[in-house]
């Protein structure tokens, strides 16, 4: 007669299954109790391998408990998430990932880099999003900061400084075509004219590019002068070096006098760089600022520009989402489809004034139902 299989001693851990079919397993290590659910037994199984072996690592004098390592300071784990990034720059991660990564985890640094990781709190993270948001911060910088701090969570229990995050991380509702990511044509106005003022024509190219062509950052300080045609701009990938957010160029249609009247002295240069040579995405936020506060008394955002340019194009119903896409370098068209969903105010002048007097290969009928279907 066979013996039933005896379960297995607490001290080198037990796995239990809970009413709602989840497996827990837990186990004791330095005198303290471990425990994580799962939804299936191998998973749960799984983890029990690994902390059975860092018990035994443990009671060898090899390695320190999880208790002990509870008080790690976000700085610390900072640090190790910027060697991760650095170490992975040029292979898993471009320089553009790497850089904006890095950006975001000096914000998280300021506010939590003295904080112990383990007494994060949801509540805390709550707060910390109203201040980010009170701030003006866009929706993306907010989201990309929590992405940071959840990315330390993840490090910490990878590396069994914790059992488990403290705290699960929320994403902020993310609103493409709000009032507050809009630059209106006054503000516009403004902005020009003290770039006029301030006698900056770099300035006011930059403005332009991104108010009147709905360029980014980066696809300003590359523009080449023999990128420019009368009737459009092309945005090309140089090669390995600098490639656009989508990974492929597109043409951009010049649809302002005033684009074209800037860009004007720019012709006949060849390969010159129509700002500076050298130039990069943050260094063409410094040229900008000191006539963005100045006319506006805040801080610089030049994708503003970039939203209010594609908000007019759908406002207009000249324009069709696929246009809309290819125009504006997204890779997917749900992106450009959300400029079109009618947010209760009706089309500002400028770009939307222009596009009155031209047809863009599509009839006023044919744009209509496109609106209709990209809103349904």
């Amino acid at each position: 007669m066979s013996e039933t299989p005896r379960r297995p001693s607490y001290g080198l851990g037990s796995l239990q299954r809970l009413p709602s079919g989840s497996w827990r397993a837990r186990i004791w290590i330095a005198g303290r109790r471990e425990e994580k659910s799962y939804a299936t037994r191998s998973l749960a199984a799984a983890w029990l391998k690994e902390r059975r072996l860092l018990k035994v690592q443990v009671e060898a004098g090899v390695r320190a408990p999880t208790a002990a390592c509870e008080s790690i300071t976000f700085s610390e784990l900072i640090a190790l998430l910027k060697e991760h990034y650095l170490a992975e720059r040029g292979r898993s991660l471009t320089d553009s990932t790497v850089t904006g990564y890095l950006k975001a985890l000096t914000r998280v640094e300021h506010r939590w880099g003295a904080l112990i990781v383990a007494r994060t709190r949801l509540r805390e993270i709550d707060e910390w999003i109203l201040e980010m948001q009170k701030e003006g911060l866009a929706t993306a910088t907010i989201r990309n900061a929590l992405n940071q701090v959840a990315a330390l969570f993840r490090l910490a229990v990878r590396r069994d400084l914790l059992p488990q995050p403290p705290c699960a991380v929320p994403r902020p509702t993310v609103i493409v075509r709000s009032v507050r990511d809009r630059v209106s044509e006054e503000d516009l106005d403004r902005l020009l004219e003290q770039a006029a003022a301030e006698r900056d024509p770099a300035a006011m190219t930059i403005i332009l590019l991104a108010a009147d062509a709905g360029l980014r950052r980066s696809e300003i300080a590359r523009l080449r002068a023999c990128d420019i045609h009368r009737q459009s701009l092309h945005v090309a990938v140089l090669g390995q070096s600098w490639r656009t957010k989508s990974g492929r160029g597109r043409d951009v249609p010049i649809l302002t006098e005033r684009l074209r009247a800037t860009l004007a002295t720019s012709a006949g240069k060849g390969e010159a760089s129509v700002i500076s040579p050298g130039l990069d995405a943050a260094g063409v936020t410094k040229r900008v600022s000191v006539v963005w506060q100045l006319a506006l008394q805040r801080q610089p955002s030049l994708h503003r520009l970039r939203h209010r340019w594609a908000s007019q194009l759908a406002d207009s119903g000249k324009v069709t989402p696929m246009q809309l896409m290819a125009w504006g370098g997204w890779r997917t068209l749900g992106v450009a489809q959300r400029y079109f969903h009618h947010d209760g105010r009706g089309p500002e002048k400028g770009l939307s004034r222009v596009l009155e007097k031209k047809d863009w290969g599509i009839s006023g009928a044919r744009a209509r139902n496109a609106r209709s279907e990209s809103s349904v």
